[in-house]
């Protein structure tokens, strides 16, 4: 079929020896991967993320964002409670630390060297676990492994007690392997658009890569992603516990003031977002500039008919970083939450648990128990003189 002298093969070909117009209708896809990315990785003066297949439409969404709600950071995608040692609790709405437990859970499970679940168990209780973890080391494993350490019976809870490192700054996260490789990845993006310079002189893709990666660096350096993703203050905060809530098998207990660790964040405050203040005046205006240099990459990739394939690849390996960035799992240190493992509490029942932890550090026990027995525990007679002690101002812990 004849279409002003070219047939639809024709077409077809050119479409797919240069794919130009497809480029632009990419750039505005997918812009959430983008933000997690982002979250995932500021916190210094800039955060490597790479660009992608998506951006055009992210810097839309940003600065709508900026001048709607005044955020930047997206609110937490991992469910979790925030209880401190009082029984206040607080729904996480903190995206740090709902991946501070998320990747605690997982290198915890992955660890782990606990008999399979299924199955009765002995009721026999665990022996309890002291490791003192070094200092800026994420601990996640605690069970040793090997021969002459025999596999644990069923956890039914776990209570990990971490403190606070004192000789780092709250709120600065260290680089990681993910940071380097985004990194490595934002120079191979470079290498792959300078192919068509250096085979026929064509600089157009590594002038748009370059563009885009320089709008993504700076947007990652505007001072609002730090002051939001870490929205507390520095003085330290109470003893808080970590958890998804009744049903799951992990709590993160973080000492505080109250025991001794005066240094770090305000996890309470950071997981109610209470101190989002209004963005600063610049964020706007930064965020405005950006959107519109995003738009004219746009109107100059919508114009290229050569070599576009490169920018294919481009744009590609963008997402993958972006993927990678945005799901890894990470150590507490480098999600700006510097803690040191103290011990590590766990039995073969939630109560044995709560129990222990309650005589290890006081009040805390007691406040899980609305979390994991919201109807009321029912306790043993030789045990009802320890609770009455413990519950003080909390109320009745009995069954009704």
């Amino acid at each position: 079929m004849l279409l002003q002298g070219r047939t639809i093969g024709d077409d077809v070909v050119r479409q797919w020896q240069n794919p130009g117009d497809i480029l632009s209708l990419l750039l505005l896809l997918s812009p959430g991967i983008i933000q997690r990315a982002f979250a995932q990785l500021v916190g210094g003066p800039i955060a490597p993320v790479a660009f992608s297949f998506g951006w055009v439409a992210y810097s839309i969404n940003a600065l709508l964002s900026v001048f709607g709600d005044g955020g930047l950071m997206p609110i937490s995608d991992i469910s979790a409670l925030v209880i401190n040692a009082n029984g206040h609790q607080r729904t996480n709405l903190a995206w740090v630390i709902g991946r501070l437990l998320r990747d605690f859970e997982y290198r915890a499970d992955s660890q782990g060297n606990e008999q399979p679940h299924a199955g009765k168990t002995s009721g026999s209780v665990l022996p309890f676990v002291s490791t003192k973890g070094a200092i800026g080391t994420a601990v996640y494993g605690f069970r040793p492994q090997g021969p002459g350490h025999e596999k644990a019976s069923r956890e039914a809870l776990r209570v990990t007690v971490f403190e606070v490192d004192p000789t780092r700054p709250p709120g600065r996260p260290i680089r990681d392997w993910i940071d380097y490789l985004s990194f490595a990845a934002i120079f191979v993006q470079m290498g792959v658009a300078a192919i068509p310079w250096a085979l026929s002189m064509n600089y157009m893709p590594f002038v748009v890569t370059l563009s885009g990666a320089a709008l993504t660096l700076l947007t990652s350096a505007v001072p609002q992603w730090g002051m939001e993703k870490f929205s507390s203050y520095r003085t330290g905060s109470w003893t808080v516990s970590i958890t998804r809530g009744n049903g799951s098998r992990h709590v993160m207990l973080i000492l505080g003031k109250d025991h001794g660790c005066p240094s770090g964040l305000d996890l309470e405050m950071m997981a109610a977002r209470s101190n989002s203040a209004a963005p600063p005046p610049l964020t706007p205006v930064c965020m405005t500039v950006l959107a519109a240099l995003s738009m004219m990459l746009l109107i100059t990739v919508a114009g290229l008919r050569e070599d576009t394939w490169y920018l294919l690849a481009v744009g590609t390996l963008g997402m993958v970083q972006n993927l990678v960035a945005a799901g890894a799992k990470r150590s507490s240190s480098a999600l700006g939450i510097h803690l040191r493992h103290v011990n590590t509490i766990t039995d073969s029942s939630v109560s044995s648990v709560l129990r222990k932890t309650e005589q290890q550090y006081p009040r805390v026990g007691v406040s899980l128990l609305p979390v994991f027995f919201p109807g009321g525990m029912r306790v043993p007679a030789g045990e009802k003189s320890f609770w009455d002690e413990a519950r003080g101002d909390h109320g009745s812990i009995y069954e009704a």
